[in-house]
């Protein structure tokens, strides 16, 4: 079954996602296909479930993404236009533009081994001193948990809890006071995916994040191994953008960017990612 239909213009080149820990979180991944004159690059794309593929028309002739089985028909693509599908089932999809069927693709589609954060729960409250269980779900029993990530908001200060196991239940000790984004991230078929990130508040804090708390969401990794992705903030607050090479508790985090937001959002892309891998978060500036 495939899902998720969506037309719009804009858009550069292909790519794949990769996982983020700390102040971000990685969702649905897009992986995007560039359409040129005469052929789809990459001519085979490798996906989860619940991936989308993204084509975007880069060429400048006329041409479409139409599955070999009538799955999909995007209809005629003009220059600059995309389109979308989100896969929910794995198998392997082969495609045509049908204004030149010399022009042949494939979508390989595998299960995905998510990982969610049972307990706590988003804006539970704890006391300075106390030990936290973490309860998780894998979706896939072969899957290992790479990583929980303690973020104390704000302050840039991680806890990493675990590295390589199947247990599914960690105890936070002795937690510090603060508004703490808790992240699970787990490994499997070659993919790691994080978990939708919760916020707990340890003492007397607001357990919701507040417009000050910004996230990146829409990651995409270009043809060109570019990141890109969007910042949600406060608008006319510059905001700060670091990465890092790892999100353990020697982390160096270091200013790669920075941007204000209009209407609430703004794009950043890191060209250095093409000879890094970087973990990234975003801080607002005080204002």
């Amino acid at each position: 079954m495939l899902k998720g239909v969506s037309r719009h213009v804009g858009g550069l080149c292909a790519g794949f996602i990769v996982a983020f820990s700390g102040s971000t979180a990685s969702f649905a991944v897009i992986h995007e296909v560039a359409i040129l004159d005469g052929s789809f690059s990459p001519a085979q794309a490798n996906v989860i479930v619940g991936d989308t593929v993204r084509w975007v028309h880069q060429g400048t002739g006329f041409h479409t993404t139409t599955s070999t089985t009538g799955l999909w028909d995007s209809s005629v693509l003009l220059p600059g236009e995309s389109f979308d599908y989100t896969f929910s089932d794995p198998g392997i999809y082969n495609y045509t533009s049908t204004t030149d069927t010399g022009m042949n693709g494939r979508i390989v589609v595998e299960r995905g081994y998510g990982v969610n954060i049972i307990s706590p729960g988003q804006g539970s409250r704890f006391n300075p001193g106390d030990n936290v269980n973490v309860q998780l779900s894998l979706s896939d029993p072969d899957a290992l948990v790479t990583e929980i990530v303690l973020n104390v908001l704000h302050s840039g200060a991680t806890t990493t809890l675990t590295n390589q196991s199947t247990n599914l239940v960690f105890t936070i000790t002795n937690i510090v006071e603060g508004l703490h984004r808790l992240t699970a991230t787990a490994y499997g078929g070659g993919t790691n995916r994080a978990s939708t990130p919760i916020t707990i508040a340890v003492g007397d804090v607001n357990p919701n994040p507040t417009p000050d708390t910004p996230v990146i969401t829409n990651v995409t990794l270009t043809a060109s191994f570019q990141m890109r992705f969007i910042v949600l903030g406060t608008s006319g607050v510059m905001h700060e953008i670091l990465a890092s090479p790892t999100v353990d508790t020697n982390a160096s985090w270091t200013v790669v960017g920075s941007g204000v937001p209009v209407d609430g959002k703004f794009e950043y892309t890191d060209p250095a990612a093409v000879v890094n891998r970087r973990f990234y978060r975003v801080r607002a500036m005080a204002h």
